[in-house]
């Protein structure tokens, strides 16, 4: 989808805007991958687990809703007052919609939401850890 952004916006420099993408995607890859700490099997093993790992019942059940709100006002209660703000100036004014705003609420609201049923890698527990000496 941000590629598909990037060419709309700069349909002369398609180039460009395809080696800014790449560079995007590799850089986040490459944080992803750090988040593993640079543990190739963790990272593989983890994978399809990021990737496929959200179930979409999560976005059925109101408790969810109901449980992301409390986080983050908890977390951070200015950021609980400052989105219903920019949703609602985003619902009244109609120039607030250019440059992808929609994208960040959804992506917002998609994290949120899917953030209780995603799995963490699975730990081998069948040999139990040796003492150290």
């Amino acid at each position: 989808m941000a590629l598909g952004f990037l060419l709309y916006l700069a349909p002369i420099r398609r180039g460009a805007a395809l080696a800014i993408w790449t560079a995007a995607v590799l850089l986040a890859a490459a944080l992803l991958f750090a988040t593993y700490f640079f543990h190739p099997t963790l990272f593989r093993r983890a994978a399809p687990r990021f990737l496929l790992g959200a179930t979409w019942r999560a976005f059925t059940v109101p408790g969810v809703y109901r449980q992301v709100g409390l986080q983050i006002l908890r977390a951070c209660p200015a950021l609980a007052l400052l989105l219903p703000v920019s949703i609602a100036t985003y619902i009244l004014w109609p120039r607030t919609r250019y440059f992808g705003t929609p994208l960040r609420f959804v992506t917002l609201l998609f994290i949120g939401l899917a953030w209780p049923t995603l799995t963490l890698p699975e730990q081998d527990t069948s040999s139990p850890p040796s003492p150290s000496s």
